[in-house]
């Protein structure tokens, strides 16, 4: 009897001990359809993610949504004076597909908490960059925002999961990210998009890769599949270029070459070896006509 007595009051101060405190949960990404904005989402009262603004119709949907300020983490020059005509401030801090520095995210993460009032983060199609700057700040100022909820929000935003960097840079995230606390350490909103010979060094590196791995008879096709998708975006962001030093049948040549790279990946995400190797083929071919036509008849001119 006693026994029993014992156990019930154990019991009972068990049961009245202060309750968990439960953990903040974050609001699920809502929808949004706005003129000028494609795949727009709110991530919270102050966060906003999508695609580059087009006209000024997309401006004055951010004004009207109380966005003060508009952060690009795309390789393109933004249209800094549109935004200005609508009372929106613009910085540019763009990123690769291959991942985010920390650095980088900590100027992303100081640009969105200096912000008087909302914050509109974009890339190009505000499908993958975006986005997962978007979870990295996140995931560093939210406790709610744990690396599977980031997760998800990225996949309901589109992040193409060939973007492996982007996925590990997100999941490393956290309180732990240096924020950068000089407003001055954040570079100016005239960021000029990488140069067209830096891109090229960019896909050599990631061809010279890709045709190791055909080598190796695609013994690790989830890396190959990953760099065709790298490789895909950097002709994508060559091919925007816009400069008086670049030739338009020149510009013309990257969009073409993106095409046959997403039909390797397809041929290798089908495990389809004779495909694999025919598109290989016509990417080699385009290569060797473009560096013909434009990079080689160059270098043979008379200086």
């Amino acid at each position: 009897m006693r026994h029993c007595t014992t156990m019930f009051l154990v019991l009972c101060l068990v049961g009245c001990g202060p309750a968990p405190v439960p953990t903040k949960l974050c609001p699920a990404p809502e929808r949004l359809a706005l003129p000028g904005l494609k795949n727009s989402y709110r991530l919270g009262e102050k966060l906003f993610s999508g695609a580059t603004p087009e006209g000024a119709e997309a401006f004055a949907a951010l004004a009207e949504l109380g966005v003060t300020t508009v952060i690009s983490v795309d390789s393109q020059t933004p249209n800094i004076e549109l935004a200005a005509r609508h009372g929106l401030a613009y910085i540019h801090l763009p990123v690769e597909y291959s991942g985010i520095a920390n650095e980088r995210a900590g100027q992303v993460i100081a640009a969105y908490t200096s912000a008087t009032g909302g914050v509109y983060l974009h890339c190009h199609h505000g499908k993958h960059r975006g986005p997962a700057a978007c979870a990295i700040l996140l995931r560093a100022t939210e406790p709610g925002w744990t690396a599977a909820a980031a997760r998800a929000w990225m996949e309901t935003a589109g992040t193409d999961p060939a973007y492996r960097g982007l996925y590990d840079s997100m999941a490393k995230a956290g309180p732990h990210l240096k924020i950068t606390e000089n407003p001055s350490d954040i570079p100016p909103t005239d960021v000029q998009p990488l140069p067209l010979a830096t891109r090229m060094v960019e896909v050599d590196e990631l061809w010279t890769r890709l045709q190791q791995l055909e080598g190796q008879r695609w013994v690790d096709r989830i890396e190959a599949v990953s760099i065709t998708a790298l490789l895909r975006e950097q002709y994508l962001e060559a091919a925007r270029l816009n400069h008086a030093a670049y030739s338009p049948t020149l510009l013309a040549e990257f969009p073409k070459s993106a095409g046959r790279v997403t039909l390797l990946r397809a041929a290798l995400e089908a495990g389809d070896a004779a495909r694999s190797a025919e598109a290989l083929v016509q990417i080699k071919a385009d290569c060797r006509n473009c560096h013909e036509t434009h990079r080689n008849f160059v270098l043979r001119q008379p200086r």
